[in-house]
């Protein structure tokens, strides 16, 4: 049985089925229109219109209104923002699994079912995200000690949520969270006040004097962070505002110190909840602030794909699709049932996420951009306006090298990812293992004689 998976984060939703990532949106709704708008458009208009725009109904799901002078109800904003997201994901399966935080409370998963009766597709179940990260990262398959806990940290809207996973005998489970109160939405206002201070220093202007120029900073801001989390950081960033065009060009080295500031406070709660007995498993929200979190965070953790979570949920499917009646609600996972996702029904590109057989051979090249390089001499790649080459143009990210019959990644950039995992030098490369950094791609491949 196929089925979509829908994974409930305000900073995130999104829609996926069979291991391609169909749809994706924020959880913010505008209402200066007859019919509201969701996601970035709404967000685009959150400065210019607050008490017609809300962001807070996925966090606060309930059957109260929704905000200050908004007669919906939270739910039914979430009602309407599913259509919205299923209308364009248009998935071919019509049953659907729901991934949710830990911090959702048992009468809002129940809210979120009965949503679902209203909705034109069935659930099958609601899977904890935490749980679902853990499997999509393999940890059924890894030998975690009995003292060994990891750690899922996602950041959401207006929290961020630290959840720990546990390994007991055979059983994967979620075991508690923590949530602290400051999340995306904090981040980004406090970054707007320290650039708006920094406009007034220069040019005596006052970006968030009027609506339309704090909602012009607030769009060239969030296009700054898109670049940062794609990879194409700027040396600079230009901002004119309001019909003067107040003009201001901060250097990306300022940008950064900027961003320490406000993020300080915020990385010191972070790293209390942080023990060095813990494995981490970092949602992709962070990706734009990823360098300024707590050590701890930026050494060792796993930065997750932002498709992680749906394959967990893909290879928990055995197990979820077990229970005949009723939708359960999945926190734990027996490790006994790992079993590769089945590639019945998937198209060419969807199981090319499935693990095949011949990984673990020695790939003889690498796939870059449709071109294939051979690796029988070392062989650099870099990333440039945002893309990755192997003509040594920009700045290089990873260095492969053939030594006694093995392939290895003798350099990497602090960003580069194995597999969804932190690059780590000197690393053995084989048969199907993908590199990436920030969201760029390139994989190992045999070509045969």
């Amino acid at each position: 049985m196929t089925f979509a998976v829908i994974e409930i984060n305000d900073s995130r939703l999104q829609i996926s089925e069979g291991g391609d990532l169909l749809c994706t949106n924020s959880g913010y709704a505008n209402f200066s229109s007859a019919t509201p708008v969701f996601g970035a458009d709404a967000e685009t208009q959150a400065k210019l219109e607050p008490l017609k725009t809300t962001n807070s109904f996925w966090q606060h799901l309930s059957n109260r209104p929704a905000g200050r002078g908004i007669t919906k109800t939270s739910a039914e904003l979430a009602w309407l923002q599913l259509l919205d997201l299923w209308k364009q994901a248009r998935p071919r399966s019509q049953k659907a699994v729901f991934v949710t935080p830990a911090s959702f409370r048992e009468d809002q998963l129940g809210i979120l079912l009965g949503i679902a009766e209203h909705c034109p597709f069935e659930p099958l179940a609601v899977v904890d995200s935490a749980l679902a990260a853990g499997v999509g990262k393999n940890l059924d398959l890894t030998a975690l000690s009995a003292k060994e806990t990891c750690l899922y940290v996602d950041i959401q809207l207006h929290s961020t949520l630290l959840t720990q996973i546990e390994r007991k005998k055979d059983r994967l489970q979620r075991s508690h969270f923590v949530s602290l109160p400051i999340g995306i939405t904090d981040l980004k206002d406090n970054l707007i006040k320290a650039v708006s201070r920094q406009f007034i220093r220069e040019t005596r202007f006052d970006p968030l004097h009027e609506a339309s120029t704090e909602q012009q900073l607030y769009n060239i801001l969030d296009s700054w962070e898109d670049d940062r989390r794609r990879g194409r950081a700027k040396k600079h960033v230009s901002i004119r505002l309001g019909r003067q065009e107040h003009s201001l060009t901060i250097a990306e080295d300022r940008m950064q110190s900027l961003l320490a500031e406000i993020m300080t406070d915020y990385t010191c709660e972070l790293a209390q909840h942080l023990s060095a007995d813990s494995r981490y498993l970092v949602a992709n929200g962070f990706l734009p602030w990823r360098e300024l979190l707590p050590e701890k965070l930026t050494q060792d953790a796993d930065y997750l794909g932002e498709q992680t979570v749906a394959a967990g949920v893909l290879r928990m499917a055995n197990s979820i699709l077990r229970h005949s009646s009723g939708v359960p609600m999945v926190t734990h996972f027996d490790c006994s049932e790992s079993v590769p996702v089945a590639t019945e029904g998937l198209s060419p590109s969807q199981k090319e996420n499935v693990p095949s057989e011949e990984s673990g051979r020695p790939p003889t090249h690498l796939l870059l951009q449709n071109q294939a390089f051979r690796l029988n001499k070392p062989l650099e790649i870099h990333l440039s306006n945002g893309q990755l080459s192997a003509t040594g143009e920009g700045s290089p990210v990873a260095r492969i090298v053939s030594q006694a019959g093995q392939i290895l990644l003798a350099e990497g950039a602090t960003r580069l990812t194995l597999n969804d995992s932190t690059a780590k030098v000197n690393s053995q490369l084989h048969t199907g293992d993908i590199l990436a950094i920030e969201g760029r791609e390139c994989r190992l491949i045999e070509v045969l004689n």
